[in-house]
């Protein structure tokens, strides 16, 4: 997978104690996002703000990733804005409703999705896929992102 790398074209080293410095690159500092995740969360970044001179980035990137004034500090500002904005998923929604809910060691809420929507459901008001692996069907249910 493409990483995103400093200027120099070097992914910064893991420190001696096998962690990553900050977020941005440079000197004892790395850039952690590989390059699709990067794209990703920029594009979430963008749709949250209604104005780009609400968007910390403003100032290093105008309008397109193609006028990029700085790309390692865009990659900073893009990660740390991530952190601090992190994807809201049906589990983590349902979590802060229900922290005490159930969860499996994965953190899955041991809830079937036929029980909370029609649209997992046969007929016959019954799990519509009971062959499927549960678990798997749980966390694919459960991680889908949510506005």
């Amino acid at each position: 997978m493409a990483r995103l790398r400093s200027v120099d074209g070097v992914v910064p080293p893991v420190l001696a104690d096998g962690k990553r410095g900050c977020p941005g690159g440079g000197a004892g500092r790395s850039i952690d996002m590989d390059a699709v995740e990067f794209i990703r969360e920029r594009n979430r970044m963008c749709k949250h703000f209604c104005w780009c001179a609400e968007c910390p980035a403003h100032g290093v990137i105008c309008g397109t990733i193609g006028e990029v004034n700085d790309a390692e500090r865009l990659v900073q500002i893009v990660e740390e804005w991530s952190a601090a904005h992190p994807v809201k998923t049906r589990q983590s929604v349902f979590l802060e409703q229900w922290p005490e809910a159930r969860v499996d060691k994965n953190g899955i809420p041991c809830i079937c999705p036929a029980n909370i929507t029609e649209n997992q459901r046969d007929e016959d008001g019954e799990c519509a896929n009971p062959m499927e692996n549960c678990n798997e069907c749980r966390r694919e249910f459960w991680t889908q992102e949510v506005e």
